[in-house]
């Protein structure tokens, strides 16, 4: 079952999924020191997995055997972020 989010939460950009591993992108705005806003995308990579008591849980520890799908993903968030540029301002 899946959590709808509150009208006021931040929803990703995009999610990419190989196995039980998956990267979130994320567009984050803010201000600089210097007062300019700003844009830029950050990227999480986690693996889900669920507990003894069959709560889904996320965790940014893999193994080896799951290093395979972190590289994937990693790859995969980089080619999507660079065909989805941000659009930079008049600023």
């Amino acid at each position: 079952m899946v959590d709808k989010p509150e009208k006021n939460e931040k929803q990703p950009a995009h999610k990419i999924r190989m196995g039980k591993v998956v990267a979130t992108i994320w567009l984050n705005e803010g201000e600089g020191k210097d007062g300019k806003a700003y844009k830029n995308y950050t990227v999480n990579i986690v693996q889900s997995y669920t507990d003894k008591d069959g709560n889904w849980k996320d965790s940014s520890s893999f193994r080896m055997n799951d290093l395979m799908g972190v590289h994937v993903c990693a790859y995969e968030a980089y080619k999507w972020i660079r065909e989805h540029p941000i659009e930079k301002g008049d600023d």
